[in-house]
């Protein structure tokens, strides 16, 4: 028995912070992609994937300054069971696709085969607010990632942890990453001042261009967060250990009943070893800390 896994810690390269989910005045977002690059590039980031809803706005004019823009569109498609809409995010792609924007009628595998089949990434958006089951999400063919952690939907109500449909996915057999985002609008609410910054994946990619942060992506050399920092995970022969950003928790998440959490009464941990079991078949660590932050490793596959 072994850990299968595609390490970014131990890939040579830069590590690069990004958000793949953002919206602008193209479609109902509040900021320009002019601006919403600059706030992005003056926080730091290294790489911007705007993807307004069923508009593609070519941005490679925007980047430099560290920052390189991700070409991208959100598209909602099909119908679930609660008479809601799946959304699907295409990252990597070069022209529009080409179906309309929220029509049942348009089954949303049909929209990852074709981001696929165009080269680029697919990746299913907020599975928990957009009201799908852990069914629905699991029996999507194709996809790059599912979005573990969405900012503006637990801003605006709750829903925007989404790892219960990444562990039943991972249980039924897929093999499927995951990201953060912050699907940000930048609306303006009493409560929610801003919706930018909340969720990022941390790259690991050989340099800064667009086609190395791509590579990155579909490889799953990244980790993803909304506040810790993953420092190190190392993987060796059947067991796994995280060094991490102090934290109050540190879980071992695999198939149900199964895996570990150390925990502390603060943040006090910044280390933890594990060893999967037989009867195991992935592992993912997932750390938490004291104000609610958590980050995540891509599974760790048990063969």
């Amino acid at each position: 028995m072994g850990l299968s896994y595609e390490n970014p810690f131990s890939e040579p390269g830069v590590w690069l912070r990004g958000n793949l989910h953002t919206h602008t005045v193209n479609s109902d977002g509040r900021l320009t992609p002019e601006e919403h690059a600059e706030r992005y590039r003056e926080a730091g980031y290294g790489f911007l994937a705007v993807t307004d809803h069923g508009e593609y706005v070519d941005t490679r004019g925007l980047g430099g300054g560290g920052l390189t823009m991700l070409q991208g569109e959100e598209l909602s498609a099909g119908r679930t069971g609660a008479g809601t809409l799946y959304h699907v995010v295409a990252l990597g792609i070069g022209e529009a696709l080409p179906f309309p924007e929220a029509d049942p009628a348009v089954s949303p595998q049909a929209v990852i085969d074709h981001v696929n089949g165009a080269g680029g990434i697919a990746v299913l958006a907020h599975p928990y607010w957009s009201g799908l089951t852990h069914g629905e999400a699991a029996t999507l063919k194709g996809l790059a990632a599912l979005e573990v952690y969405n900012h503006v939907c637990e801003l605006l109500n709750d829903r925007g942890d989404a790892a219960a449909h990444w562990d039943h996915a991972l249980t039924a057999g897929a093999r499927v990453n995951t990201v953060a985002v912050d699907d940000a609008h930048s609306r303006e609410r009493p409560h929610v001042p801003d919706d930018s910054f909340g969720g990022w994946v941390v790259a690991r990619c050989r340099d800064r261009s667009e086609a190395s942060i791509l590579d990155a992506l579909r490889r799953g050399l990244y980790y993803s967060s909304s506040g810790p920092s993953i420092h190190g995970v190392e993987v060796r022969g059947d067991e796994v250990t995280v060094r991490c950003s102090p934290v109050a928790k540190i879980a071992f998440v695999s198939v149900p009943c199964l895996g570990d959490c150390i925990k502390e009464a603060r943040d006090d941990l910044t280390e933890a070893s594990y060893e999967p079991r037989p009867a195991e078949r992935y592992i993912r660590v997932q750390v938490t800390d004291s104000r609610g932050g958590r980050a995540w490793t891509n599974p760790m596959y048990v063969e």
